[in-house]
């Protein structure tokens, strides 16, 4: 795991240096003005126990059957100094900074559970393997249910790390694939113009219904969202899991 004080970006700081006015961790906390080298000792003392600490969360909100929450953002960086920072696509719109790239796990409640620091020119693809390798190795997690954006969840990352490490999954069709399943028929729109199933789609040129993007089903991801989202009709499971294959 790369060291996470590599990530150290500007406005970190609480009661120190620039952006600590922006910053709600001191009076969160109960803590006082920090020098900034202290700030830095205390990020090496977290980063010697971040494996222990990533596995206590990890045994007090997940086990086998859940869903996993992963994705990944990035940050720019001031300065030419950090290891990891390079140019890659900026979520900030900052052209010409460095940027590093970091990942968050989180369980299905949204409480975070473990985080990494990736290189800056790092594609969201390229880091999942080890989150893979987190939760099967270091978590000790058998069965999981893996959600992520259809960026991330690629056929190839399908096929070459998710389903060989048998885990279950939840992602979202591309566009072209929902315009396929449109012109084929197989998806009947007036249910998607009711219900509000999932985040709409965007890029598509029909306007029928701003078309919601239906999700993309592992099998055994259907039985825990039956069981998890209970409000869901069952003509509207047919529409999920019936029309839409592994």
């Amino acid at each position: 795991m790369r060291p996470l004080r590599a990530g150290i970006v500007r406005g970190a700081a609480f009661d120190a240096g620039p952006g600590a006015e922006t910053s709600s961790i001191g009076p969160l906390l109960g803590l006082g003005g920090a020098e900034r080298e202290e700030l830095y000792r205390a990020l090496d003392w977290l980063l010697e126990r971040q494996p222990a600490i990533e596995k206590a969360l990890a045994k007090r909100h997940l086990k086998d059957g859940v869903l996993v929450l992963y994705d990944v953002s990035s940050s720019y960086l001031e300065g030419r100094c950090c290891p990891l920072g390079q140019f890659g696509y900026s979520r900030d719109g900052k052209k010409g900074k460095l940027q590093i790239v970091h990942g968050l796990l989180c369980a299905a409640d949204g409480c975070p559970v473990a985080v990494e620091v990736f290189e800056g020119a790092t594609g969201d693809p390229a880091t999942l393997a080890a989150q893979i390798a987190k939760i099967k190795h270091r978590f000790g997690l058998n069965r999981v249910v893996l959600v992520g954006d259809r960026g991330m969840i690629t056929e190839a990352r399908l096929q070459e790390e998710i389903e060989p490490a048998d885990l279950d999954w939840i992602t979202a069709l591309r566009a072209p694939a929902i315009r396929g399943l449109v012109d084929g028929g197989v998806l009947q729109l007036s249910l998607f113009d009711q219900r509000n199933m999932s985040v709409s789609a965007t890029g598509l040129t029909d306007q029928r219904a701003g078309l919601p993007c239906p999700p993309f089903f592992s099998p055994h991801a259907v039985q825990i969202c039956w069981a998890e989202r209970s409000r869901l009709t069952e003509l509207e499971i047919r529409v999920y899991c019936g029309n839409i294959h592994r």
